[in-house]
């Protein structure tokens, strides 16, 4: 154990907040900073912004951040990039949140040895280029030196896909209630979707996409439905999907579906419409 704290990049590839940026900012937040240093590593291209949802949200919370420049958005250059910024900080660990950011770390990691670690947040290939990325990060992860799984779904499909079980840690997602709005004229859960909704509410926190609302209108609302509950949906999210959702998309077995486009943190596009 080192006699300093010990410090770990946190690699992201996007300029929105979502679920992978959550963690590291809640982990920065949270972490013993005597024991740990935790820095930021972001892709930047030539014609990307330095001021977007996510870097602001780590510049308010004091988290160090570091850039890797690149000419495009496939630019092996980053490669030696990242072996520097390594190296040069010093850096004990290096933390990769998706399939991007993984196959950077593993490319890396043969010009300069560090541990390399990942979190695998969850996999979307609703198309032929999200479903390369998905088997390219199978493959990619079954070579890092450990793999955290936010759910125990997710920890089954590492270990479907190849990943060693032995590499595999599970530690499940979880939502920091104090950094959420919450909704103070109701008895309902605090949604932040601008206006109170009548309960009973179920929600489904996270960005849009085919699979997942196939999943939710097919397992979710029917045995609501059963149970006799009234239920009503609502998808907070940041999928830039939200406002195009129609009837053959929602469950139709609910009186209400709520869609709200989370589009920074002060200002939100809402839609309602009724079934």
């Amino acid at each position: 154990m080192p006699d300093r704290p010990y410090r770990i990049l946190d690699l992201r590839d996007t300029h929105e907040i979502g679920g992978p940026g959550k963690t590291i900012l809640e982990s920065y937040r949270a972490v013993d900073h005597d024991r740990f240093s935790l820095h930021l590593g972001v892709f930047r291209g030539p014609h990307d912004s330095a001021d977007t949802p996510f870097l602001e949200a780590a510049r308010a919370i004091g988290m160090p951040i570091l850039e890797l420049r690149a000419s495009g958005p496939y630019d092996p250059r980053q490669v030696w990039q990242l072996a520097a910024m390594v190296r040069e900080g010093g850096f004990d660990i290096v933390h990769a949140h998706e399939a991007i950011s993984d196959a950077l770390t593993y490319a890396m990691s043969f010009v300069h040895r560090v541990p390399i670690i990942s979190t695998a947040h969850g996999w979307i290939a609703n198309s032929r280029k999200g479903r390369f990325m998905v088997r390219l990060d199978q493959r990619v992860l079954s070579r890092f030196d450990r793999v955290i799984a936010v759910s125990a779904k997710m920890q089954r499909d590492l270990v479907e896909a190849g990943v060693p079980s032995r590499k595999v840690t599970l530690l499940h997602n979880a939502i920091v209630l104090e950094s959420l709005p919450a909704n103070r004229g109701d008895r309902c859960p605090g949604i932040p979707v601008g206006r109170a909704l009548p309960g009973p509410v179920l929600v489904s926190i996270g960005r849009l996409s085919p699979r997942r609302a196939t999943r939710i209108s097919s397992t979710r609302w029917p045995s609501s439905r059963r149970a006799g509950a009234a239920c009503r949906p609502c998808w907070p999210a940041t999928g830039r999907r939200a406002p195009t959702w129609n009837d053959a998309s929602r469950p139709r077995a609910c009186r209400m579906t709520c869609t709200c486009r989370v589009t920074s943190a002060s200002r939100r596009a809402c839609s309602r419409t009724r079934t």
